[in-house]
């Protein structure tokens, strides 16, 4: 998995705010945004069964950014059936994350590019 971010100076607690992360110089800036890729995979390779597994060069890649309203984009994999509202499961984990921190969820873009393909044994549930 990778993870990137861009980052703004942080204006509030950063024990309360989940987009605050610590800085190697300075004190903790808010993220603007987050990405993450998360890559297909394969297990059951022979007799490893469940214990043996390798990643694969195809990547599911999650953007989510401040935005002035709340909006998902879906590109890919799953474009035409995904929900493109707060039941998509991608805003949920989102929202837990928030209420952990005991913070409101801000108005969000989420981005989803999907290029691990469904129920065909290369990982989208675990990607997803």
């Amino acid at each position: 998995m990778e993870l990137s971010g861009n980052f703004r100076k942080s204006s509030g607690s950063f024990d309360k705010d989940v987009w605050k992360v610590p800085h190697a110089v300075g004190s903790p800036r808010e993220r603007d945004s987050v990405t993450v890729r998360v890559p297909g995979t394969s297990a059951n390779l022979g007799c490893g069964f469940d214990c043996i597994g390798m990643a694969l060069d195809i990547w599911n890649e999650l953007t989510v950014e401040r935005a002035p309203r709340f909006e998902i984009l879906i590109e890919g994999e799953g474009e035409a059936v995904l929900p493109r509202d707060e039941s998509n499961l991608v805003c949920k984990g989102v929202q837990v994350a928030f209420d952990a921190a005991g913070v409101k969820v801000p108005p969000l873009r989420y981005i989803m590019k999907n290029a691990v393909p469904f129920a065909r044994g290369l990982g989208s549930s675990s990607a997803a």
